[in-house]
């Protein structure tokens, strides 16, 4: 977790556990972290953004 906070890149950290974070990330940044197998993504988007 802290090598990934280190990283050169625009992380908007809402909350910290042990193994997660919550945090707004552009789609891009999290394009990003997966490309390079730094971290496993799971995506949540407010309910407005489905409809």
């Amino acid at each position: 977790m802290d090598d990934l906070l280190r990283l050169p890149m625009a992380l908007d950290v809402w909350q910290r556990e042990t193994d997660a974070l919550v945090a707004a990330i552009s789609e891009s940044t999290l394009q990003e972290l997966e490309r390079r197998r730094l971290a496993h993504i799971e995506r949540i988007r407010l309910t407005s953004d489905y409809k």
